[in-house]
């Protein structure tokens, strides 16, 4: 069966709710404990991101997010892939790889030829994008836990 994006409908609160479960979900293990409400999510909704949940039949089975930016410094603009995860029980089966292709498409169908996304060097994720060409333009920070996985440390890996 194939996999489908759907534009979030925001005005069904329960669809809303969903997606953050989700995405919640498939962000568990981030060092920070990411954790995004429905509030949340309406309000990066109203600056410009655009979420899509990943559809199997009826099934939601993961998501992805993107939204424009623009280098102040350059002015040049850029598609960025916000968040992209898929469920625990259907990973390992291409849902992944097809999310990030339709990301790319996106952001083709919008004009856009430069991409761009954060990954932390412990996703494991990061050897799909690796694997479909996507290269580490630099390093922003390194995340660690804690031996007693009680609390993240974050440190600056540029620090200037």
């Amino acid at each position: 069966m194939a996999i489908q994006a759907v534009s979030l409908d925001t005005s069904d609160s329960e669809l809303v709710e969903e997606y953050c479960n989700l995405e919640n979900e498939c962000f568990k293990q981030v060092p920070g404990g990411v954790k995004r409400t429905s509030k949340q999510l309406l309000l990066d909704i109203a600056e410009g991101e655009q979420c899509f949940s990943l559809c199997k039949g009826d099934a939601q089975v993961g998501f992805f997010s993107a939204k424009k930016i623009k280098n102040e410094e350059t002015g040049e603009e850029f598609f960025e892939l916000e968040s992209l995860g898929v469920s625990e029980a259907f990973r390992n089966q291409g849902i992944g790889k097809e999310g990030l292709l339709m990301f790319e498409q996106l952001a083709a169908e919008n004009g856009y030829e430069k991409l761009s996304m954060i990954c932390a060097d412990s996703n494991p994720a990061i050897y799909l994008y690796e694997r479909l060409g996507y290269q580490k333009e630099k390093m922003l920070s390194t995340w660690y836990m804690t031996r007693d996985k009680k609390r993240d440390l974050y440190e600056q890996e540029n620090k200037q």
